[in-house]
């Protein structure tokens, strides 16, 4: 069950705390006041896309988060240990915090019990959760595409659908193998001699991550050493004037001349130009034994920037933006002359793991047409016996599953061999009556009334009997479900009066499965709940804010009859509204009691509701 959920700077919510209950959860208010952005608050925690433009008006972020409780060995608990996630246990069972977090800017987060995790890690945790049911749902069971979905629902093996999907990329993989290999032979792609020029040029260059990282770091040499070089020989010259003598030398010179005058004063300064003399010679001594260490000569450094110049090359015409993407490039080339080298057995091999791919393809799309023929009597019989009591009573429900019917692959392998054309010939067969969802494609039919043919839903349905439909799935799924939450977003959409009355007791029996929240405008429907909130919008501080909150009895009374009388609440109004809830309550009592219950998991189930 969603135990708590709190909403900060979303829409027009500041800041919002709700504790839910078991059971049936009804929400109400005024057309307006805010019912929506509990679904968009719910959403975020599903996965859904976000949107800056959900975050209100000068906060920075907005933030869901929901606090849900699951009993052991639930599929949501399977997942988390997966993840690596911590679960803790209360009095009520094992406590899942799932938040997300919406920038101003556009960015959005989201933490399962604290730890970051992805979008999609989030939307797969969330299947587990809850399931919210909007008026969208309804227009889903108008398009065809989604009725195979919706019987799936119903097969024993759920994963199946799914494990036909990925067998179907599988085979799709190995078909697209065989086209462009085929296409390559017929010269729309390199040809043989081309490949091998391709090796034989990559051959003899020979490149390699180790001698790419060895010649890039000879190349940062050589361009020290130049530096280095010009440095010394400047420096170097500038120890000689202009007629190429050495400075040393005419120090010494100058030396020898103020030493031969025998005066003190000069001789100390003939002295002083001696030592000079001395380290000038260790300057230059010093700046050629530098240049011995310079160990790149030039013919050197020319064969570093060939060998540069050459990878460059290489990569632009092989489109490569690194040595490991010139390294694969290099094998599958050489693959691909292997292959063309030998092209018969090459297909041979391509087309026997396509038929290998189809046969198992196959034989999961055989088990998905014999659960889902399993699924159509079960699903009818169910749907039947809901809408029989959601006043419908001479409906027929059907499901049709046409059988997928598609066109061959336009590839002749005629002439590599007898056993390469009977796999592909057998191959084929299967693959034309398959697609990425199986053999067939479901599609609801619906006879509304006894001795009116079925026809398509599309044709036949209303408004209304769209909800019921959807409320008659919805209650044949429910029974042994693992989805702790299920969400209904108006679905009394389009009924009223008597048929509402109904929705709302269908409702609350669903309530003994799973905890249900309800958005909803009826007050036949919200009489049904264990708990009713209210949905209120109010001016703080000059701005508009929403508000969510519980009521009690008294208010709960008001509140429908506000629904059933408009906001002019009297005497006779509020009488009404008690009598509703009354009713309900005997309306339930009955429906729950073993003698009447259909249902022994139903019957299991009130009795863990009651105790």
């Amino acid at each position: 069950m969603l135990a708590h959920l709190k909403i900060q700077g979303l829409a027009i919510i500041d800041s919002l705390d709700i504790d839910f209950s078991q059971g049936f959860n009804v929400i109400t208010g005024e057309t307006g006041a805010g019912k929506s952005i509990l679904i968009k608050a719910l959403s975020l925690l599903l996965g859904s896309k976000s949107s800056p433009d959900s975050v209100r008006s000068g906060c920075e972020q907005a933030t869901v988060s929901g606090r849900f409780v699951v009993k052991p060995n639930h599929p949501a608990l399977i997942m988390l240990k997966e993840l690596g996630v911590e679960a803790e246990e209360d009095e009520l069972g094992f406590a899942i915090i799932v938040r997300r977090q919406v920038t101003a800017k556009g960015r959005t987060s989201a933490w399962i019990n604290d730890l970051p995790v992805t979008t999609t890690t989030l939307k797969q945790l969330s299947d587990h959760l809850i399931d919210v049911f909007g008026q969208h749902d309804n227009h889903r069971l108008l398009d065809v595409a989604f009725h195979s979905h919706y019987l799936d629902q119903f097969l024993k093996d759920k994963e199946l659908p799914s494990k036909l999907s990925l067998l179907y990329k599988k085979a799709s993989v190995s078909l697209a193998e065989i086209k462009v290999f085929v296409e390559k032979l017929r010269g729309s792609g390199p040809d043989a001699d081309y490949l091998n020029f391709v090796v034989s040029e990559l051959k003899q260059f020979d490149p390699s991550p180790e001698d790419f990282d060895f010649i890039r770091g000879q190349q940062e040499r050589a361009k020290s050493s130049l530096v280095i070089t010009q440095a010394i020989q400047k420096a170097s010259s500038s120890l000689e004037d202009d007629s190429g003598q050495s400075v040393a030398r005419r120090l010494r010179e100058a030396s020898r001349a103020l030493l031969s005058s025998k005066v003190t004063e000069l001789s100390t300064i003939g002295l002083d130009a001696n030592r000079l003399a001395e380290q000038v010679d260790e300057l230059s001594y010093s700046l050629s034994k530098f240049a011995n260490t310079i160990d790149l000569t030039d013919s050197e450094i020319d064969r570093v920037e060939e060998r540069i110049a050459g990878y460059q090359s290489l990569f632009r015409k092989h489109q490569c933006a690194a040595v490991q993407d010139l390294m694969e490039k290099w094998s599958a080339v050489e693959v691909q002359v292997l292959a063309l080298s030998n092209a018969e057995g090459h297909i041979a091999q391509l087309v026997n793991h396509f038929h290998q791919n189809v046969s198992e393809l196959m034989v999961c799309a055989e088990l998905l047409t014999k659960q889902r023929n399993d699924a159509v009597n079960r699903i009818c019989k169910r749907v039947e016996l809901e809408l029989s009591e959601l006043a419908m009573p001479g409906a027929r429900f059907s499901v049709d599953l046409e059988p997928v019917i598609r066109g061959v692959p336009s590839l002749d392998l005629s002439h590599y061999g007898a056993e390469v054309n009977r796999a592909w010939a057998e191959s084929l067969d299967f693959w034309t009556c398959l697609s990425e969802h199986g053999q067939e494609k479901a599609q609801f039919f619906l006879s509304s009334n006894a001795g009116e043919p079925s026809l398509p839903l599309t044709k036949i349905a209303s408004g209304g009997e769209i909800s019921r439909i959807m409320l008659a799935l919805k209650k044949a799924l429910v029974v042994g479900a693992e989805t702790c939450v299920l969400v209904f977003d108006e679905i009394d959409s389009g009924i009223s009066g008597r048929i509402a009355d109904t929705v709302g007791r269908k409702i609350a029996e669903l309530a003994d499965y799973c905890q249900i929240i309800c958005i909803s405008h009826l007050p036949q429907v919200a009489a049904y709940a264990d708990v009713h909130y209210i949905v209120e919008k109010k001016q703080v501080h000059s701005r508009t804010e929403s508000n969510i909150r519980p009521l009690n009895e008294i208010e709960r009374q008001q509140e429908l009859a506000r629904l059933l009388s408009g906001n002019k609440v009297n005497a006779a109004g509020l009488k009404n509204a008690q009598d509703l809830v009354n009713e309900a309550k005997l309306k339930l009592t009955k429906s729950r009691s073993p003698a009447v219950s259909k249902s022994p998991a139903m019957a299991a189930a009130v009795k863990r509701k009651r105790s």
